[in-house]
């Protein structure tokens, strides 16, 4: 491996853990109300017209470094399509049956 291919992997290895805080933020807030949903989906297509150059060139670190960030891209703008539909995360709810009126009436 080359200079410039040990330096390309690590750099990508740093950024990749600087935003997976982006993830763990996003997982411990459980909103994406200040995030852009066109924003990351611009950053993704992007992406993944890098990961096809790379494939044109046959670089594998280029096409791993890629793969790996178009999966980031991927989880990013699906929990922020989850949590704005499901603001503060997934709520279960109890279903309890009513006591009919007959069952109230005698104290039962």
């Amino acid at each position: 491996m080359i200079t410039i291919e040990i330096a390309y992997s690590c750099s990508t290895i740093i950024a990749l853990l600087a935003s997976a805080s982006q993830v763990k933020q996003l997982l411990i807030s459980k909103r994406s109300d200040e995030l852009s949903p066109a924003t990351w989906s611009v950053w993704s297509c992007t992406q993944f017209v890098s990961l096809l150059y790379a494939l044109s060139l046959e670089q594998a670190v280029l096409i791993i470094a890629n793969c790996i960030w178009i999966t980031f891209y991927i989880v990013m703008i699906s929990l922020i399509y989850y949590y704005r539909r499901n603001p503060g995360g997934r709520k279960y709810t109890v279903l309890t049956t009513n006591m009919s009126q007959t069952e109230s009436a005698l104290g039962e």
